[in-house]
């Protein structure tokens, strides 16, 4: 399977994430362990400065390359903070995780992604004008996105910007591009508060009495519901069929149960 960021990401933008960790790494390796912690519990910068003949020997780079990179992702990091500084302390004093999220929501797969699921523009031709790119790049720029749905047996209609395939497909294949798109890093869905959407997931644990999931399960759960949350509300259902039950005995009714507490946040449709 391909790596998040052949799926979101340009190669130069793949580089620019690389180089950003590739830097903070660099620092955290030569910092001893105690001075880190204080660093950290003070809310002080960890890179203060950059040595990018370093990085090059580490990355077996020539210094040409990698000051090129260096400089368009000190642009992002601008761009990101919202401020001209070239302050090394202030622009590495971020999470390489909200510097991803940030490189992967500009780029063309991820804002057809969101397209899919919000609508943002009325065809392809809006989306491609807004994007400022030929059909022809645009699709080989999707090509990987593309590719993935494939594996879970989902299509692309690009005429009507539409999602085809099963029901089930489609809102497993979303559920899993979306974290792999954020890598929790961010909260994607517009529509709905991630706190309601927690509180429906945490409630529907202790409704069926299970175990209480880890960190990671309860997020990607929180994807799924928004993701089925969405699809309902727009009359994408999944059919019933008693038939395909494995397990065949009452349960708890989750819409009856959860919306009295839960109905200004999470409307069920």
């Amino acid at each position: 399977m391909r790596g998040r960021e052949d799926i979101f990401l340009a190669q130069s933008q793949a580089e620019e994430t690389s180089l950003f960790r590739r830097i903070v790494n660099a620092r955290s390796s030569q910092t001893p362990v105690a001075e880190r912690l204080t660093r950290e519990r003070a809310d002080e910068p960890l890179v203060t400065d950059v040595n990018l003949k370093q990085i090059a020997a580490l990355t077996r780079r020539n210094y040409g390359s990698v000051y090129n990179t260096y400089n368009s992702l000190v642009e992002t990091l601008q761009e990101m903070i919202g401020t001209k500084t070239t302050t090394v302390r202030k622009l590495f004093n971020v999470p390489s995780s909200q510097v991803r999220l940030f490189l992967v929501q500009k780029d063309h797969p991820y804002r057809f992604l969101h397209t899919l699921v919000y609508h943002d523009y009325k065809d392809f031709a809006e989306f491609l004008k807004a994007s400022h790119a030929s059909k022809a790049t645009m699709l080989r720029h999707l090509k990987p996105l593309r590719d993935f749905a494939r594996k879970f047996g989902v299509r692309f209609s690009y005429e009507t910007l539409s999602l085809q395939g099963d029901e089930k497909r489609i809102r497993v294949f979303l559920t899993m591009i979306f974290w792999l798109a954020t890598d929790g890093a961010g909260w994607p869905f517009d529509d709905l508060k991630r706190e309601a959407v927690g509180r429906v997931v945490d409630e529907t644990v202790t409704l069926y009495d299970m175990n209480k999931p880890n960190y990671v399960t309860r997020e990607v759960t929180m994807y799924y519901t928004a993701i089925a949350h969405k699809r309902s509300s727009e009359g994408h259902v999944i059919t019933y069929d008693p038939n395909q039950l494995t397990l065949r005995y009452p349960t708890a009714n989750m819409f009856e149960e959860l919306q009295p507490s839960l109905a200004q946040d999470f409307f069920v449709p």
